[in-house]
């Protein structure tokens, strides 16, 4: 039976939970990009500084990418947003509830799902 050495193994766990982090980050990121369309509002959304998203430009080979899709995303939903507002007019306020004046979240930070709107937070992601 071949000797194995201890290097086999070592680092590979800390590596997969590392890569599983980085992608459960990048997959926030990209999802509260898509409704807030700006760097700085993804990353607050997302809880991560700014910066990572430029270091996951140049450090991942497929975030680059994914990144062009979630910025189609993002521009897709303002222009509709934009031609809806245009048609129809701003959100008006709410009423009822104690929301008396309190308007709608911002369009650009729904997310339409199945037919749904909803506010996103990190944790929905």
């Amino acid at each position: 039976m071949p000797h194995r050495t201890p290097h086999h193994k070592k680092g590979r766990p800390q590596a997969t939970a590392k890569r599983r982090v980085r992608d459960r980050n990048q997959a926030r990121f990209l999802a509260a990009y898509e409704c807030a369309g700006t760097i700085s509002g993804a990353a607050e959304a997302a809880g991560l500084n700014r910066d990572r998203h430029y270091r996951w430009l140049d450090e991942d080979a497929t975030y680059p990418q994914r990144f062009a899709e979630a910025d189609r995303k993002a521009v897709n939903g303002l222009l509709d947003e934009a031609r809806r507002q245009g048609h129809e007019g701003p959100v008006p306020p709410r009423r009822g509830q104690g929301n008396e004046g309190r308007r709608d979240p911002h369009p650009a930070r729904l997310l339409r799902t199945g037919g749904r709107t909803q506010e996103v937070t990190v944790a929905d992601v």
